[in-house]
């Protein structure tokens, strides 16, 4: 073989090598591509897709949806130590988000806080501050929970044994050395109840006067105070308040992230694997979330936005914002936490007489309410332009129809300045709006964030003590969601606090009724399909979080975030929804709840 057939020879020959070791490169590669962490199959696959698409099996890799579609399609993708569950006819869902948990507050407070949870006597509420001083100092605080349990509210004090609220002498008696306190809750204007001890610490005695600086102290026929004082509360800005809040002891962050963890695997349990933070978030919440994250503790993703506090005037949230680089835009983060967004309250809750609403109505004591705003409409223009300056996703926290009038009016001045309808700002709350006001939150791109389990803690009876004869008026407009989706606005379903378990949600999102009687509250403006109610509580929340991209539905490339219940909700007795149980979470792939 002369020269030239030898190099053409051995040319060709190393050609034809290294085409077999490209093609067997390639041909490895494409295995490995197709090898997947996880596969579920054989079962009801609910997307939550545009199309909400029904598949069988879903391949997970890395922590995403590899595949979506049929049983041989899916399995095919099975490769060497695949973990392979056959769901056995079971429905799966995306994992559930709340918009409006509160989850944050509820937890780092589970050990910082007494239970008074499940309490009917004064007895059972003497017994448990007993039990608590035994573990305390001579003059160490018992701070306590509200009284009160879960929804539906116990009528207090009526539901009491004794038919009346604790005095500082009830409490005296088993903490003579301890500072009591018990605070009002959120929800409901009952008196904050302190002992003798506690009283003292505040200033609090005999030649106090009975209406003292914002809040009203009750007395017994001697001119003594009887420990329970009223207006001291979160709605109500006052010295008592701040006073107290500077006297309680300082928890160290890892009692509060004991509580949280607990908390969020209760919300894991029930299927949730998101939340939206965003009323009454200041930095020591984000400070907990980002503790856990970094120990690998975070089994939740969560959105956060901070609040402006309370009675901050407009010039002060401006300057505020501007030190808020982070929050700028759509937020930044990771796939646990992401932070975006500044949140504004401007008034309160009905039952504390606190909403501004366009119709007298009374608060919880029967007692004509006179709500006022902590910012007027002008300053609300000025914190919403300041916003969009700054490039800031505003939320704005309303509980009256007069107020939401008030926020649209100060928006659509904004917008013809600044034009804000692609930057997706946020109502929250936003219980009683009239179809008009649902359109002008369309036609400025708002999202809305609302809860439908509103209904069950308060019913007709309710509705007439409050809104009179406007009370069929304002039971129609209580999280009209039937009005919010017919009118193109994007609305997730939040819980406030109030149940927050997916299932329980979903079923009273189509059935609303009253926990006190089960009496219907169901009106055409809330009356949403079963599919509906499932967007709401997935898709539609992940748009509200713009994570749209990445969570709310079962797709390919999005974060393997998704639920296996024990029913069909789709096709069950729509009582059966509420009682159906969650059997397995997983979070990016990875199973964070199972019933074993």
């Amino acid at each position: 073989m002369n020269s030239m057939k030898r190099g053409i020879f051995f040319s060709s020959l190393i050609s034809i090598t290294l085409l077999f070791v490209c093609c067997a490169t390639v041909s490895e590669k494409k295995a490995s591509n197709f090898i997947c962490d996880t596969i579920v199959y054989n079962g009801k696959i609910v997307t939550v897709d545009n199309k909400f698409s029904i598949a069988e099996a879903v391949a997970i890799h890395d922590g995403k949806f590899l595949k979506v579609g049929s049983n041989a399609e899916v399995r095919a993708l099975a490769g060497k130590g695949t973990k392979e569950i056959d769901l056995k006819g079971k429905m799966v869902v995306p994992g559930f988000i709340d918009t409006h948990p509160h989850m944050l507050h509820v937890g780092s407070g589970r050990y910082t806080s007494l239970s008074l949870q499940g309490v009917y006597s004064i007895e059972e509420i003497k017994r448990r501050i007993a039990d608590e001083v035994k573990k305390l100092k001579p003059g160490e605080w018992v701070k306590a929970a509200s009284i009160g349990g879960p929804p539906p509210a116990l009528e207090l004090p009526g539901a009491l044994k004794e038919k009346r609220w604790p005095t500082r002498w009830d409490l005296d008696e088993v903490a003579p050395n301890n500072p009591v306190y018990i605070p009002t809750p959120w929800a409901c204007p009952h008196p904050a109840i302190l002992n003798s001890a506690g009283l003292k610490l505040l200033g609090i005695n005999k030649k106090t006067p009975s209406k003292h600086r914002g809040i009203t102290i009750e007395k017994d026929k001697n001119g003594e105070p009887n420990g329970r004082l009223h207006g001291i509360h979160w709605y109500n800005w006052n010295p008592y308040l701040m006073k107290i809040g500077s006297l309680l002891p300082k928890y160290p962050n890892e009692l509060k992230i004991k509580g949280l963890r607990e908390h969020i695997n209760k919300f894991n349990s029930d299927g949730v694997t998101a939340v939206y933070e965003s009323h009454y978030m200041y930095p020591e919440y984000l400070e907990l979330i980002k503790e856990m994250h970094a120990k690998g503790d975070l089994t939740m993703r969560i959105y956060y936005t901070e609040e402006s506090s309370p009675w901050m005037p407009a010039k002060i949230i401006e300057k505020w914002m501007k030190e808020m680089p982070h929050a700028m835009g759509r937020g930044s983060g990771n796939d646990m936490i992401m932070i975006g967004g500044a949140t504004v309250s401007n008034d309160g809750p009905t039952s504390f007489g606190l909403a501004l609403i366009n119709k007298p109505y009374f608060d919880a004591f029967g007692r004509p309410a006179k709500a006022g705003l902590h910012l007027s409409e002008k300053e609300i223009k000025k914190v919403a332009l300041a916003g969009a300056k700054h490039n800031i996703r505003m939320n704005f926290c309303v509980g009256g129809d007069k107020s939401t009038e008030m926020t649209l009016n100060a928006l659509e001045e904004v917008n013809k300045e600044i034009p804000i309808k692609d930057r997706l700002w946020v109502i929250q709350h936003i219980p009683y709006p009239s179809k008009k006001s649902i359109e002008r939150c369309e036609n400025l791109g708002l999202a809305v964030t609302t809860c439908s389990s509103w209904d069950y803690g308060r019913g007709k009876e309710w509705f007439k003590r409050t809104f009179g004869d406007n009370a069929d008026y304002y039971c129609e407009r209580t999280a009209p969601f039937r009005w919010f989706l017919d009118a193109g606005v994007i609305a997730a379903q939040g819980t406030d606090n109030k149940e927050p378990r997916p299932m329980f949600t979903i079923w009273q999102s189509l059935k609303r009724v009253a926990g006190e009687d089960g009496e219907s509250v169901m009106t055409p403006s809330k009356k949403i399909t079963r599919e509906e109610a499932i967007r709401l509580h997935t898709i539609n929340g992940a748009k509200v979080m713009v994570w749209d991209d990445k969570l709310g539905s079962i797709e390919e490339g999005k974060l393997a975030d998704l639920v296996i219940l024990d029913n069909d909700i789709l096709e069950c007795p729509l009582d059966e929804i509420k009682d159906t149980k969650v059997l397995t979470t997983m979070l990016g792939g990875k199973v964070i709840f199972e019933v074993k």
